[in-house]
């Protein structure tokens, strides 16, 4: 999917940094256990039989994409091009990725493993693998593929909400007048689980708003009662954040309670 959709954005004129995310764990050991394979892949691919059978995969995933049957035709005939005509162009494309550890953990001597990303004027082609620090506070310039598979034992809204990093997607229009969209190429791949929480959220975010805009022009929200549900296994934030917020546990038959 990194190099799909990057030859997509290619074709549609976007040129900037390309950006895919892998958050599964928060432990450094995983990261790196992670990274090391990513790159053996990366460098699997460089090979004639490999490339081949990544052909193949390329293809069908084409069909994941809401694609013109135009862009359709164009990215096939280009990714048989640069693979199975000109294998080495398709060489020099891997070899762009980077795949970079963002976390702390102390590398090892003579290891060479970054755990930064530089995004500065030459467009770059990043995976990156990480815990707490790539979840949330850090931006990830043209990020189009999430690997988000990490859940807390009791996921919390507002730090949910804070590691939704795809919600930051913008489409715009360059200089030219080219349009820089890419929005129906980002995917999330996650759990159920992860899937439901976020359903849950967000109902409950429409829930609220709806509540809010519903009191009359004059009112003083302070005079008025706007609860937001918490589901089982979830909380809405820190129990410090929650000291003294109301819980009315025996709300939950009403369209919206805590």
């Amino acid at each position: 999917r990194h190099i799909l959709t990057q030859e997509l954005k290619g074709l549609r004129g976007i040129e900037g940094h390309h950006t895919t995310l892998i958050h599964t764990s928060i432990n450094v050991e995983h990261h790196k256990r992670e990274a090391t394979l990513v790159r053996s892949i990366i460098e699997e691919l460089k090979h004639p039989t490999e490339a081949e059978n990544s052909l193949i995969e390329l293809r069908n995933m084409v069909g994941d994409y809401a694609l013109s049957s135009e862009e359709s035709e164009e990215i096939l005939e280009r990714l048989e091009k640069i693979i199975s005509l000109n294998h080495q162009d398709f060489v020099d494309i891997v070899g762009l990725i980077e795949v970079v550890e963002v976390n702390s953990r102390i590398r090892e001597e003579g290891e060479d493993s970054e755990k930064n990303l530089d995004y500065g004027q030459q467009p770059r082609s990043y995976i990156a693998v990480g815990g707490t620090r790539l979840s949330r506070g850090l931006t990830l310039e043209g990020l189009t593929t999430s690997w988000f598979t990490r859940r807390a034992s009791e996921p919390k809204y507002d730090t949910m909400l804070q590691q939704a990093r795809w919600c930051g997607y913008r489409s715009s229009i360059d200089n030219s007048g080219q349009r820089t969209d890419y929005s129906d190429l980002v995917r999330i791949l996650t759990t159920e689980d992860i899937r439901r929480d976020f359903i849950r959220i967000t109902n409950e975010e429409i829930d609220l708003r709806s509540r809010i805009q519903a009191l009359p022009e004059d009112a003083d929200p302070l005079d008025h009662e706007i609860w937001i549900r918490e589901h089982p296994g979830m909380r809405l934030t820190r129990a410090g954040a929650m000291a003294d917020a109301i819980s009315t546990p025996g709300l939950a038959e009403l369209p919206a309670g805590v």
